[in-house]
């Protein structure tokens, strides 16, 4: 039988991708609804992922081959803690009184929805019902959805710089366009409420802003202190008919509890213009849930419940379950945060400084029994201990102090710039991350990942969300490798 006009054959002269797609790299970033590539503001981001995905890319004659342990300071998932008790709670006892042999509802699980109507009106959002709540697969999810629904061919959507990189995409797959407002340290790494209007009067098919608060990566909390900056971000938003997606997703990881990020559609006159997401990911510890809400005005909730019911149906009841065992107004559950998060935050503090002191020297601790903790557990868990606690010459923190919440920190390598790990000089993120790969497999996200706004620096954005022993050890292995820079160049010669 001639095979040659078979189904599968068709369909991959239409799609030539799919030949050469790496099956266990990174999927792909996909295209624009409308255009061949990524416009040029992402093509940079695009061309690193694509790079990051695939590790043998990073492989060359002239650079040692990695060992196979793999150090991945790049990830995004929390750290090992369990998940919040009221998570497991409500799923086990929708598990032990739903009927699951019935289809849910397209909206989701009704007092699922009553419970976190119920708590954002706790946290300020105005009288809420279960009318604005709506489930998702994860913020991710949500995010697509608010896009698909609100957007049209030619909008334009308005990203900080830098931000969770592949948000970036989601836009312009959607077929909008995106423009990035970049974030400066002369304004805290926060949104420059002049800055923005100037983008939006400059380009008038601005749609949507997105406004990450806490933001990932620099860890900023917009809260009551910047009350009076959120107003301002509406305000400019509002006047130019200007939808704002607020992602809240890091919100409960704020390290000052009395500083929590605040919602901007809990400011008067802002709910209708805001859509606010939230997830159980990160603060929670449950990103394998793939859980998350979005909660607006009834008639965006009830196009993303259009949506849902053309596509996938219905979201599952668990998640439902899920996303209101942790959202909801109850005394148990306020209880059981406060002591959750007490732990949580008090160890992720902690592994900020476990990290700071490896990277800036441990002298760099100003607490004394801080220090001798982690001069102790570094004892205890290197598996080979340092040669010295003075920190690392050629690498810098962004910012020396502890983030205003999360698990991430922004490290500068521009002090390795133009430098050589053997033959191959350090020029830009590729041979940044060639580097670091073919010495001790250590992989992270550079600068062009996520859209950082000076180009002319090498950074980094790594996690420490790892436990202690893991963390100290891929710290140290950092170390090591950075001190192999040299500054000309010499010859490896591979002897397997």
């Amino acid at each position: 039988m001639n095979n040659s006009n078979s189904a599968i054959n068709k369909f991959l002269i239409e799609h030539p991708d799919l030949l050469t797609l790496n099956p266990e790299g990174m999927p792909s970033l996909g295209k624009p609804l409308s255009r061949q590539d990524f416009s040029t503001d992402l093509l940079p981001l695009k061309n690193m992922f694509d790079f990051y995905g695939d590790s043998k890319r990073f492989i060359t004659d002239d650079l040692p081959l990695p060992p196979t342990e793999k150090i991945r300071l790049g990830g995004g998932s929390p750290g090992s803690f369990p998940i919040f008790p009221g998570i497991t709670r409500a799923m086990m006892n929708k598990f032990n009184t739903c009927k699951l042999n019935e289809y849910p509802m397209a909206a989701g699980d009704e007092m699922a929805r009553n419970d976190v109507a119920d708590y954002m009106n706790s946290i300020g959002f105005p009288e809420l019902n279960n009318s604005n709540v709506i489930f998702t697969s994860g913020s991710t999810q949500g995010f697509e959805f608010v896009l698909k629904l609100i957007l049209s061919k030619g909008d334009d959507v308005v990203i900080p710089a830098p931000n969770y990189g592949l948000f970036s995409f989601i836009p312009e797959r959607t077929g909008a366009n995106v423009k990035f407002i970049p974030l400066s340290s002369d304004d805290n790494w926060m949104i420059n409420p002049d800055k923005l209007a100037k983008i939006l009067d400059e380009n008038r098919n601005v749609k949507v802003f997105i406004n990450t608060n806490p933001h990932n990566p620099m860890g900023k909390v917009m809260g009551k202190k910047e009350m009076g900056l959120l107003k301002k971000i509406h305000d400019v938003c509002s006047q130019r008919d200007v939808f704002i997606i607020d992602d809240l997703t890091y919100r409960d990881l704020c390290f000052d509890q009395d500083n929590m990020a605040i919602p901007i559609g809990t400011l008067p006159g802002a709910f209708s213009n805001t859509i606010s997401l939230f997830s159980l990911s990160k603060s929670y510890h449950a990103a394998a849930l793939r859980a998350g809400a979005i909660v607006a005005d009834s008639r965006i909730i009830a196009g993303i419940r259009n949506h849902i019911f053309q596509t996938i149906d219905s979201i599952p009841v668990i998640t439902c379950a899920a996303v209101a065992g942790a959202f909801n107004n109850t005394q148990t559950r306020h209880q059981e945060y406060k002591e959750y998060f007490s732990g949580v935050l008090g160890e992720y503090k902690y592994r900020y400084y476990l990290m700071k002191s490896i990277l800036d020297g441990i002298d760099s601790i100003q607490d004394d029994k801080m220090k001798n903790d982690i001069f102790q557990d570094i004892k205890k868990y290197a598996i080979k201990l340092p040669n010295d606690y003075d920190g690392i010459d050629n690498i810098d923190l962004i910012s020396s102090d502890l983030p205003d919440s999360g698990f991430f920190a922004m490290l500068d390598f521009s002090k390795m710039k133009d430098k050589y790990y053997y033959s191959r000089q350090i020029v830009n993120d590729e041979e940044l991350s060639r580097f670091f790969y073919c010495d001790n497999n250590i992989k992270f996200l550079t600068g062009s990942s996520i859209a950082w706004p000076d180009r002319n620096q090498l950074v980094g954005r790594v996690t420490y969300a790892f436990d202690r022993s893991d963390l100290i050890n891929c710290f140290l292995k950092l170390k090591e490798s950075a001190a192999k820079i040299k500054n000309y160049p010499t010859i490896y010669k591979r002897t397997r």
